[in-house]
């Protein structure tokens, strides 16, 4: 039987390489919701002030609750009560060398905005900054950071927020979690995203749908599970909505998915390899509807570089 989709979608399903099953460590004292406490997470005695726990009612700064439950708490630098330029840090556990991928979620709303940094800092006092961003995102919502850390020594994970040049600028974190392992960009999008990321700088967001109970909207991994897609009722023609993977290591891949585009106003998907260095590269485009059904694409790719794959 064919599986066939809506009328006004593109669906994707990704896999990269082969899902192997390898177990996953919980690394302690780095997860933290932030509903109860700070975990084992400290302040910084040598910065300018506090993170702050709780909930801000700001009605022109920071997200409208917290990511987890909407009902919690989230962490906070308060642009309202600090000067322009100060700074607070909060600082992880010590933790064991080795490869770990690092998640965490993440508010920048307000016209003043100043700067959140993440980076590891190493025993012997050697830091690398693994995520900066310094504006204001314009949109009221939490944003999902996936980071690969490969640490030679023992290290910290620092999170450090700089106070901007007005009152509406709270920067935001919630849900911080780590796990042994590379950050895995495969995805059947059952659960939910994985590690694939929306890109807080286009227009419009993927959604994820569960399989109907028709013919016409079947998802391809079981024909009863999710998918995910755009859909073009409500948005403009430029519209953009942009999925981001991880970020993976220099070398050769088998990028595989399978994709579906019907519907009479489909106008482009991308496939594109965005490196560190800020070039990018096309690897898969097509335009127009493709009829009902689901087609497999296989793609051998080789980045000299530190690499995402965009899905556009």
């Amino acid at each position: 039987m064919v599986k066939r989709m809506t009328s006004f979608s593109v669906l994707v399903y990704l896999i990269l390489n082969i899902f192997i099953c390898k177990g996953v460590t919980v690394v302690a004292g780095i997860d933290c919701h932030f509903d109860m406490n700070f975990c084992d997470w400290r302040q910084d005695i040598y910065d300018d002030f506090n993170w702050t726990r709780g909930e801000s009612d700001d009605l022109y700064t920071g997200p409208y609750s917290d990511h987890t439950t909407g009902k919690g708490y989230y962490i906070y630098v308060d642009s309202y009560n600090n000067d322009k330029g100060t700074i607070a840090r909060l600082i992880s556990p010590m933790q064991s060398s080795g490869q770990y991928c690092l998640t965490f979620w993440y508010s920048m709303y307000g016209r003043n905005i100043g700067a959140l940094n993440v980076y590891i800092e190493m025993k012997d006092g050697n830091k690398t900054v693994i995520f900066s961003k310094n504006k204001d995102i314009g949109v009221r919502d939490w944003w999902k950071s996936v980071l690969n850390i490969n640490a030679y020594d023992t290290y910290q994970i620092v999170i450090e927020g700089i106070i901007g040049d007005g009152y509406r600028g709270n920067i935001a974190i919630d849900d911080i979690s780590i796990r042994s392992g590379s950050c895995s960009i495969d995805c059947d999008f059952n659960d939910d995203f994985c590690n694939w990321m929306q890109f807080d700088g286009d227009n419009s967001d993927w959604g994820r749908q569960k399989t109907a109970n028709t013919e016409t909207n079947a998802d391809h991994t079981s024909g009863d599970d999710y998918y995910i897609y755009i859909a073009t009722i409500g948005k403009y023609r430029k519209d953009t909505a942009i999925l981001l993977s991880p970020k993976q290591d220099a070398g050769k891949y088998c990028l595989s998915f399978w994709y579906g585009m019907h519907g009479s106003n489909i106008v482009r998907l991308r496939l594109q390899i965005w490196n560190t260095t800020g070039s990018e590269q096309t690897i898969f485009a097509l335009e127009s509807a493709q009829g009902q059904r689901w087609f497999k694409k296989m793609i051998f790719l080789y980045s000299v570089d530190v690499f995402q794959v965009r899905l556009v």
